[in-house]
């Protein structure tokens, strides 16, 4: 039978095959601009991992704090995470409580004959309080009498029925795509009147006494999922809004978004499979989407590392009589493993498994690769460079967008890019939000001082908006204090002393001895970035000390064999720019055989000098260029050339881009400039 589907699946590609990297495309959007929720619904699921993960080490007690802290965070939890908290207070003996929280059940449809199983049936065993819960049921029952929608849960087991005989799984007979048309469009007004119809409108899903996940009628999401039709981005939307508002389990979300868009992975759905008593997990080399990206992705979404998604299962795998509830909490069961998937993958014995032994097998996979599998970055950057290319076309409200559409895409972003978004906010007369983003730089150490610069005057006009911004640094500095790694900061002001005394009894700039200090910061901490030590300005521009470390250390020393890979690490970890990785190795050799930089000089009567791109593009090296270009996440030739001017031409706008200098021409060597560069007109770009 499994050879059977598999042939299908070939035929089915073949003929969808453009169909299939159409959506392969929409979901690379979607999944990368993904909206975070708010703060308590982040918490509440930290939490409830945290409780599940104290279950499968039977910490019960500390199961139960993570609970409560949880429940704090939600005015409506999720059913199976008020079972479990039930359970666990069944297992200390805290039968109050217990029943407490299994009135929060029934007031959601639970009847008296469900807290027959076993072990809620021990509930009874405290005669007193069981016949006082057995008293105040018919009450606690009214209350979910008057509070569910039956008649709209009535509709959507109707939907559900209809959907089950529309959706034909035997292959070769289509379904029905009028019934389908009727479905959809029905479910998709009750949703958009009703909101997500979750356990708080239509009540639980119980059959034989479990509370089943997920509802009923949300089958009809995953039939149109799995169908690609039409419906798809409508879905897609639907899931994602439920997921951010918590009206649906995150783990329910990964399987279905991954199961639909089959076998492409978001999530690792499709990471490991188990047969009889084995765990079979799929290299990191296999996968075209490793162990970074899809946590990356699972964080988005409010749910648990693949690691920890992994312990749970084991913990049900070898506890089958376990009553506790975590969603998906089996492992996908293959009835049979091909050889060939055998030899993509680690076979882990279940029986006896170590989660190191899982962890083992992605020690090497890591986004500090060649393919840079870090698309969350890989996409911030993009945007960055479109919202700097809108800037140079005056659209100030589209760079807005695409600037706030990257910074979703990392939560710690350079300092330039928060400065321009500030200043396209201001030309787009949206102070409110110009203001927002002052606050994330002096987040990063930025003074009052830097804001007394003319460009913040247009704000200022505000002068209740300015005088509640102002108030609101001092407190914002602290937390910029409590950040910052002061011991890291220090000893790189120490090495720029030194490399200004150095500089000025003109001796070597840095030394090798001091140059080991700056290798073992990185090595301890990682590259002193903004994340790290913040930012610092110079004449009211944003600079980065450790960068100029680097520069004058590839100026004056060789044998730096290595070290530029390793700067190439930090840019893929988001700790350094790529275009400050451009300018840190330009006096290496590197730089213009890599990278086609410098791309403008000038001489000393001010006469601009373009690199000849046709030139380039003769020689076959621009493409060159623009590949490793890629490779480091910078923009192509042309965007950082359109750039390069646009600063140039409009300095008094002063926008900051991340861009490579201009050159001196005398400091150009002679070989570059044949052929290489020609005089340009800046007024006529």
């Amino acid at each position: 039978m499994k050879q059977f589907y598999f042939i299908f699946f070939i035929f089915w590609c073949s003929q969808n095959y453009n169909f299939i990297l159409a959506e392969k495309e929409n979901l690379n959007i979607a999944y990368k601009i993904f909206p975070k929720s708010n703060d308590t619904i982040i918490n509440y699921h930290l939490l409830i991992n945290e409780a599940e993960l104290s279950i499968c080490k039977n910490n019960y007690r500390d199961a139960i704090n993570y609970y409560k802290l949880a429940f704090k965070n939600s005015a409506s939890p999720f059913p199976k995470d008020i079972f479990n908290y039930i359970i666990l207070n069944i297992n200390i003996g805290d039968f109050s409580e217990a029943l407490k929280y299994s009135e929060s059940l029934v007031k959601l449809g639970a009847e008296l004959k469900f807290f027959d199983q076993v072990p809620l049936k021990k509930l009874q065993s405290d005669t007193l309080q069981w016949r006082k819960f057995c008293k105040d049921f018919p009450k606690l029952r009214n209350i979910y009498l008057k509070n569910i929608n039956f008649a709209l849960k009535q509709e959507l087991e109707e939907l559900n029925k209809a959907d089950q005989e529309n959706y034909q799984y035997k292959i070769g007979r289509p379904s029905n795509p009028v019934a389908e048309d009727s479905i959809c469009i029905r479910l998709f007004q009750i949703i958009t009147e009703n909101g997500y119809p979750n356990h708080d409108i239509i009540g639980l899903n119980i059959k034989n006494d479990t509370i089943l996940q997920p509802l009923i009628y949300e089958v009809i999401l995953i039939h149109l999922l799995q169908t690609k039709n039409q419906y798809s981005p409508q879905v897609l939307d639907i899931i994602f809004n439920a997921v951010i508002d918590n009206k649906i389990e995150v783990e329910h979300a990964i399987n279905w978004l991954d199961i639909s868009y089959w076998p492409y992975s978001f999530y690792g759905y499709y990471l490991y499979t188990r047969y009889e008593n084995y765990l079979f997990v799929y290299n990191p080399d296999f996968e075209k989407r490793n162990y970074d990206f899809f946590n990356l992705n699972r964080q988005k979404i409010n749910a648990c590392s693949i690691e920890e998604e992994v312990q749970k299962k084991v913990y049900k795998y070898k506890n089958p009589n376990s009553k506790f509830i975590f969603n998906l909490d089996k492992f996908h069961v293959d009835q049979y493993i091909y050889p060939i998937e055998q030899r993509i993958s680690t076979k882990i014995d279940l029986d006896g498994f170590s989660i190191n032994e899982f962890r083992n097998i992605f020690k090497n996979s890591t986004i500090l690769n060649n393919d840079n599998n870090n698309i969350a970055l890989v996409e911030y950057f993009r945007l960055i460079n479109l919202a700097d290319l809108s800037i140079c076309d005056g659209d100030y409200k589209k760079a807005c967008e695409l600037y706030s559409a990257a910074l979703i895409n990392n939560q710690n972003p350079f300092p330039k890019d928060i400065y321009n978004l500030i200043l396209a906010n201001i030309y787009n007369n949206d102070n409110e939000t110009a203001v927002k983003y002052c606050k994330e730089l002096v987040k990063l150490g930025i003074g009052p001082k830097f804001f007394n610069q003319k460009t913040f005057d247009k704000i200022k006009e505000n002068k209740k908006l300015w005088k509640r911004f102002e108030k609101e640094i001092p407190q914002i500095q602290k937390k910029y204090s409590k950040n910052i790694n002061k011991e890291v900061k220090n000893e790189l002001d120490g090495l720029i002393r030194s490399m200004t005394e150095n500089f000025e009894n003109e001796k070597d700039i840095i030394n090798t001895f001091e140059y080991d200090i700056f290798n073992k910061i990185i090595e301890n901490h990682g590259y002193p970035g903004h994340k790290l030590i913040g930012v610092c300005t110079y004449n009211d521009t944003i600079i980065s000390k450790p960068n100029g470390i680097l520069s004058v250390y590839y100026q004056t020393h060789s044998g730096l064999e290595g070290q530029t890979s390793l700067l190439l690490k930090e840019v893929y970890l988001g700790n350094l720019h790529p275009v400050e990785f451009l300018s840190i190795v330009k006096y290496s050799y590197i730089d213009d055989i890599l990278f086609g930089t410098p791309l403008i000089c000038k001489d000393k009567e001010g006469n601009y000098f373009l690199k000849n791109v046709d030139e380039l593009r003769l020689k076959n090296t621009e493409s060159i260029y623009n590949d490793n270009r890629k490779k480091s996440l910078n923009c192509s030739i042309n965007d950082e050339i359109k750039k390069i001017i646009f600063m140039q031409k409009h300095s008094d706008l002063k926008f900051s881009f991340y861009i490579s200098e201009i050159h001196e021409i005398e400091n150009i060597l002679p070989y570059q400039l044949t052929n290489t560069f020609k005089k340009i007109n800046l007024d006529d770009y």
